[in-house]
């Protein structure tokens, strides 16, 4: 992990991704979820969001991806912008979902059992327990 960046795999294309714990969710820009050439899927109850710089977005849908991180893979579903200051952006909603833990200290972000009921990670997949050390951040 670079700073907040952390370079995982989705859907087996490799990214850097933003880890944001101040973003209540996690999103893929729409250029990046056409060049994956993944379905999106209209979002009946879509609200608007504020994004970091005071902005207010509306979603255009959502879209469920493969996110690989440490051999360890999971899918959660994004939250789909048409426009985004990053390709994808980590947030809070997959922080808790894998119970991520962000040590300071350490300088480094753990990943505990992916196992954990939440309504954003897809009902019927479970990760093998364990946790996840990722790459200490710089």
């Amino acid at each position: 992990m670079t700073g907040n960046q952390l370079d995982v795999i989705i859907d087996k294309k490799p990214i850097r991704a933003l880890v944001d714990s101040g973003a209540s969710f996690s999103v893929i820009s729409d250029k990046y979820r056409r060049f994956l050439k993944k379905v999106l899927f209209a979002d009946a109850k879509s609200v608007m969001l504020k994004v970091a710089d005071g902005n207010f977005v509306r979603p255009i849908g959502k879209c469920v991806l493969r996110v690989r991180i440490n051999n360890r893979e999971l899918p959660f579903e994004f939250i789909v912008l048409s426009h985004c200051s990053h390709d994808v952006i980590l947030g809070w909603d997959f922080l808790e979902a894998s119970q991520a833990v962000i040590d300071c200290g350490q300088n480094e972000l753990v990943l505990e059992d992916i196992c954990r009921d939440s309504q954003r990670l897809t009902p019927g997949i479970c990760m093998p327990p364990g946790t996840i050390h990722l790459s200490r951040i710089l």
